[in-house]
């Protein structure tokens, strides 16, 4: 049981050292803006120096054709359109539990506007407790939460592929939004058939968005990135060799203040176009140097952009087919803006799909109790642990 009173003294801490920090990042967001002010009006010079550095920070990549900083309205939005939605959520392995597996639950939502409109939800669950889903990095033990998490992405990303080849061919403009990021760096230190089974179920998607020319998308909300600020480090840099280990090796954390491109790093995208969009436009589209995207198809390495939604900054990410198609690109825009609207600041469908997945805790108790009883129907002893049979009866 939690005793909140003894929170107070925590919570009134937290509130003073945020406080601090808002009036430092005041002054961080005038600097950045400063930077960008006096940014070199060569944008290809600028650009060859971004992606000349070597940083242990990711720094985006700018287009060498355009300026960077330059903001884009709104675009008219269709009178009908198609929006396809998937979402996944999941019930780990529990030790405590009768039996070791995983449950996977998709949820799935199409939502057309306009003449005809119709929304369609499902969701679609999964048992799995397959041999061969085992975690290598965990010798055989029980599939671990960052594993079925992995599964979990797997399968959002090939329900909405299948949503696509459905729904591909109605002739009317359809967007597939995905939730999170589209840059697998969370698989880029697993082993090569984990890698690759997250790289295929990914570039499958891609594959059919690209075949049916309809452009995925995913939508990042409050997104901590930094990659765009850290470019505006990387300019203020006065050595020829942008090397921050070999350069600057005195000024790691806490002293990246002192650095000669300090003075911007606490601040995020997000603050940052927060002060430069209004709402409904978007960012100029940036490109991302995460090193896991040397293992996708160029067509496939993954842009991104910001947009003000109204409710907050979303990060808009896609694959650089999308990128470089205008039509595309304009119509995620005004959707991503128009689904947000629709959903009070968070894209409606994306919300539908979130509710036809989520398992709640009296779902995970049900399938839990179902297990046993089916358990027990084919001879199967049933073993729990004290632990778990203790929670279900308190007594003192």
């Amino acid at each position: 049981m939690l005793d909140v009173a003894r929170l107070a003294p925590g919570i009134t801490a937290i509130a003073e050292e945020l406080s601090r920090n808002h009036a430092i990042l005041g002054d961080m967001l005038r600097e950045a803006k400063k930077r960008i002010v006096n940014l070199d009006n060569d944008y290809v010079a600028v650009a060859q120096k971004l992606d000349k550095s070597q940083t242990s920070w990711l720094v985006a990549s700018f287009d060498p054709n355009n300026y960077p900083f330059q903001t884009f309205p709104q675009p008219d939005r269709p009178s009908e359109y198609i929006a396809l939605a998937t979402d996944g959520s999941q019930i780990i392995p529990d030790r405590n539990a009768a039996a070791h597996c995983c449950v996977l639950n998709l949820g799935k939502v199409v939502l057309r506007y306009g003449e005809n409109a119709f929304a369609k939800l499902s969701s679609e669950p999964v048992v799995n407790m397959d041999d061969t889903l085992e975690d290598s990095s965990t010798e055989g033990e029980i599939l671990s939460a960052k594993r079925v998490g992995q599964l979990r992405d797997n399968l959002e990303h090939n329900g909405l592929a299948s949503l696509i080849a459905e729904y591909g061919d109605k002739g009317i403009p359809t967007v597939a939004f995905a939730d999170g990021t589209l840059i697998l760096w969370m698989v880029e230190k697993e082993t090569d058939s984990v890698k690759s089974e997250s790289l295929k179920a990914l570039q499958g998607l891609f594959a059919k968005g690209r075949e049916s020319k309809m452009p995925v998308v995913s939508y990042i909300s409050r997104s901590g990135s930094r990659d765009v600020v850290n470019a505006l480090r990387v300019l203020q840099c006065p050595f020829d060799r942008i090397d921050c280990d070999r350069n600057c090796p005195d000024h790691a954390p806490p002293m990246r203040r002192t650095a000669p491109c300090g003075g911007v790093e606490n601040l995020t995208d997000t603050i940052l176009f927060e002060n430069l969009l209004n709402v409904g436009d978007r960012s100029a589209v940036f490109g991302s140097r995460s090193k896991i995207l040397n293992s996708y198809e160029e067509c496939n390495r993954i842009h991104f952009c910001y947009v003000h939604v109204g409710a907050e900054i979303a990060r808009l990410e896609f694959p650089r087919w999308v990128a470089e198609d205008e039509t595309m690109l304009n119509l995620v825009h005004t959707l991503a803006v128009n689904q947000a609207q629709k959903g009070n600041g968070y894209p409606r469908v994306l919300a539908e799909a979130h509710e036809q997945a989520v398992i709640r805790g009296a779902d995970r108790d049900v399938f839990y109790h179902l297990l046993e009883r089916a358990l027990i129907r084919k001879n199967v002893r049933v073993r729990t642990t004290r632990k778990s049979m203790a929670k279900l009866s308190r007594t003192v």
